[in-house]
């Protein structure tokens, strides 16, 4: 990645939350970003230093960048110096009545012909900014590795050494007598009889281990959804939840769905497709954070998880299925910290060292044989690997007392 170049990226504080994803999506992408959510008005050299040096220009704009922010003068400079501006309005310009006066656009690269407004499909709205980007930095596709040239006179020496050998072995054992075996009362040994080296069998039994914990892995993945709760036609979050039976029952965290007006799911199944489908509250449990909902019947359910209450251990290897800040689909691992955590609302939980990310919330927490034994739901933010999770037990008597 060239960082000599880089994307500067303006943006009101408040705002942040609402574009993290847009910066993880443009680094993965190659784009070094340089980002300021404030800069000091009374230092002009600053501002001007910094736009002279960028690459390009986003502007992520909103009602509070519009307050916060002299817009003018940015683009000014931007214009100034001959670099390309995208405004990335994070709210509708014609509902809140604010834009960009056409006035500004004058001389700015074309900028005025970029679409104002995309909210509703924010993937597509990045995927376009990276589009207009590229140009300014180009993709680096890796060289292939120069292969050396090897002499093969050592590999030819080293055979004629080992044929040698063979030869000498063979003229001193050929004439030898064999020893004669006294008979034994002791018992024969059972490793007497090998029918396959040991080597060989304990090749294949890792091989039998590897692909048993693949395979319980991919079941929880294909049982695992991201889960859209749509506040309004400008906010809404994600979190993760599973499936649980076949009838399309999925478990979740009800702050997931707290907010939400409506709900929908992308199962991880349909990951290659834009298929989402609807889904409906069946009941919740507040007070220990739980929720369980229903996927639209036109999903064609592949897998499911099943729950294991039968105790929670400290040291117990564990996995977390789900969507960290509602992008890819991530499994983690770790082990159980603590097997019974109180917080300090008097909530329980289980510690564990697996990751989670705001997104993974509602994804499920399996042991090694791929069984549910608790739902990720939060972390302490003022410390490291402090990751908390609902037992199983809660969420077995909440799907005990749901009725469709």
């Amino acid at each position: 990645m060239d960082t000599s170049k880089f994307l500067y990226v303006l943006y009101a504080e408040n705002d942040y939350e609402s574009i993290d994803n847009i910066f993880l999506e443009m680094f993965k992408a190659g784009i070094p970003i340089k980002a300021e959510k404030d800069i000091d008005k009374n230092d002009p050299d600053v501002l001007e230093h910094t736009v002279q040096s960028c690459t390009a220009i986003m502007l992520v704009l909103s009602r509070e960048f519009f307050a916060t922010k002299d817009i003018h003068r940015y683009l000014m400079l931007a214009d100034q110096y001959n670099k390309h501006i995208i405004p990335y309005y994070l709210e509708d310009p014609a509902e809140e009545g604010f834009t960009i006066p056409t006035s500004l656009y004058a001389n700015m690269n074309g900028s005025a012909a970029i679409p104002a407004y995309e909210y509703a499909l924010e993937d597509a709205l990045v995927k376009r900014v990276i589009d207009e980007l590229r140009e300014y930095f180009p993709e680096e596709v890796p060289e292939e590795p120069v292969k050396s040239k090897r002499s093969p006179w050592p590999f030819i020496a080293c055979g004629a050494i080992l044929c040698l050998s063979l030869i000498l072995l063979l003229l001193l054992t050929r004439d030898k007598p064999e020893p004669k075996v006294p008979v034994s009362t002791a018992p024969v040994s059972v490793a007497t009889s090998i029918p396959e080296s040991t080597e060989t069998s304990s090749e294949k039994l890792s091989e039998e281990v590897q692909l048993s914990q693949a395979d319980i892995l991919t079941n929880v993945s294909n049982a695992t959804v991201q889960i859209f709760s749509i506040v309004s036609r400008r906010d809404y979050s994600t979190g993760s939840g599973f499936l649980i039976n076949d009838q399309g029952w999925i478990a979740t965290n009800y702050h997931v769905i707290d907010d939400g007006k409506t709900f929908y799911a992308k199962p991880f199944t349909d990951r290659d497709t834009d298929a989402t489908y609807n889904i409906t509250i069946l009941s919740v449990d507040k007070e220990h954070d739980l929720a369980i909902v229903k996927i639209d019947s036109d999903y064609a359910i592949q897998s499911y998880l099943s729950l294991n209450t039968d105790g929670i251990r400290t040291g117990e290897t564990v996995y977390v299925s789900g969507y960290p800040k509602g992008i890819d689909h991530t499994i983690t691992n770790g082990i159980i910290s603590n097997a019974s955590h109180t917080s300090n609302d008097g909530s329980l939980y289980f510690m564990l060292t697996a990751p989670i990310s705001s997104g993974n919330s509602g994804g499920p927490v399996i042991n090694e044989k791929g069984e549910v034994i608790g739902v990720a739901s939060a972390k302490y933010e003022s410390a490291e690997n402090l990751n908390l999770a609902r037992p199983a037990s809660f969420l077995k008597e909440l799907i005990e007392n749901t009725q469709e």
